[in-house]
């Protein structure tokens, strides 16, 4: 697995996310909001913004904090799925 160390919400529901090995990647995540039921409030800017990492750094989440109600996908997802962004600051 891979860890992040930071995640941050972009305009047009990218986010940018740092991980643990230097590298950092963005991620456009529209594809999920328009194919996963449980994505599909994250068309809401407010919601989407609400963007943290969750689970030590394995996971990424929307929401308030709450575990067992936030959305969540795997921080490999980006690594893997993503587009490696030059530097990682």
């Amino acid at each position: 697995m891979k860890k992040a160390v930071k995640v941050e919400a972009l305009p047009n529901y990218d986010i940018k996310v740092w991980y643990q090995d230097g590298k950092c990647f963005r991620y456009n995540v529209k594809q999920d909001i328009d194919s996963l039921k449980a994505f599909a409030h994250l068309r809401d800017e407010e919601q989407f913004k609400k963007v943290y990492l969750q689970y030590a750094g394995y996971a990424i989440a929307w929401g308030d904090g709450d575990e067992w109600e936030d959305v969540t996908m795997s921080t490999e997802v980006p690594y893997y799925e993503g587009e490696q962004v030059l530097t990682a600051s």
